[in-house]
């Protein structure tokens, strides 16, 4: 088991924030999971990444706020959570029936090969089947979690902590890709070392393209950047047609701008999804790119 300097950072920062009100640890967990090639702990080569180790400890405070509180579960959270547990239910039993039928008599490629087609074995029960049910399993949990404290809370007070996590998530992930651009194109400094540290992935990070390095920020690759900010793109429209503020437009010019530079397919396709969505809601008149009476502030102006 190896510490990588990821980990040096991120293992106290995380303990600290989990002890933190609820709403900074929505923050946390948003951007501790916008790394998710870094790791925290290298066990050979399995990393656990921020995110979850973020999400272990958000599982964990909520555990034991429910024992002090006398084991008390949310009734109406666990009975909307039926669809999941049944999703579960089909995961193992599909697990079952693999084993039972299919077992050496499928070719399968795992996850973890890299694509490598040489790394072709018959299907047999191995470490990617595991880890990928604790994966559902944790994140069904998070799921509880979020509701379960979500619920404490008053909607409005609940609706602005997420809008704040998800704005510091885009920021950071933002951040971090105009500081790999700026490092690709003027050679400033940056943390390859504390972004790409974990030891079950491979480096796929300053790629080249048509003599252009294709950006993928704090993520695996470009196409990875590209379907994330296809997601914050669609949050900050949203948040534009809720608050149209030059803070919003600037998130907007963001994401685009970060999907442009990750010369990504998924990316475009992403933006030209976003393209038809933008020009449905005007034509539709669900929002006004500029005021009724045409007079723009100085912030609207700058954005």
């Amino acid at each position: 088991m190896s510490v990588p300097i990821t980990g040096l950072f991120l293992l106290p920062l995380g303990l600290v924030i989990v002890l933190l009100p609820w709403r900074i640890c929505l923050i946390g967990l948003v951007t501790f999971a916008m790394m998710s090639p870094a790791a925290v702990i290298n066990i050979g080569s399995f990393g656990l990444q921020p995110g979850y180790y973020m999400l272990l400890l958000l599982v964990g405070r909520t555990a034991a706020e429910i024992m002090v509180g006398g084991y008390q579960l949310n009734a109406f959270v666990l009975s909307r959570m039926r669809g999941l547990v049944a999703f579960i239910a089909v995961v193992f039993l599909v697990l079952f029936i693999a084993l039972c039928f299919f077992q050496g008599k499928v070719q399968t490629l795992p996850g973890t090969s890299g694509f490598n087609s040489n790394l072709t074995h018959p299907f047999h029960l191995v470490r990617e089947n595991i880890t990928q049910i604790a994966y559902v399993l944790m994140n069904t949990c998070l799921v509880y979690c979020m509701a379960h404290q979500g619920a404490r809370r008053a909607m409005p007070a609940l609706f602005r902590q997420w809008d704040t996590a998800m704005v510091c998530g885009l920021c950071f992930a933002a951040a971090v890709s105009l500081w790999q651009f700026a490092s690709l194109y003027s050679g400033l400094y940056f943390p390859d070392d504390f972004f790409y540290s974990n030891a079950g992935y491979n480096r796929a990070d300053s790629q080249q393209m048509v003599g252009l390095f294709r950006i993928n920020g704090p993520f695996e690759e470009p196409s990875t950047l590209g379907y994330i900010f296809s997601s914050y793109l669609l949050f900050a429209w949203l948040r534009y047609r809720l608050y149209p503020t030059a803070f919003s437009v600037i998130l907007i010019a963001a994401c685009v701008f970060c999907l442009l530079v990750s010369t990504s397919t998924t990316a475009y396709f992403g933006l030209f999804l976003f393209g038809c969505i933008a020009l449905y809601d005007v034509l539709a008149g669900r929002l006004y790119l500029l005021a009724k009476n045409l007079r723009l502030s100085s912030g609207q102006v700058t954005a």
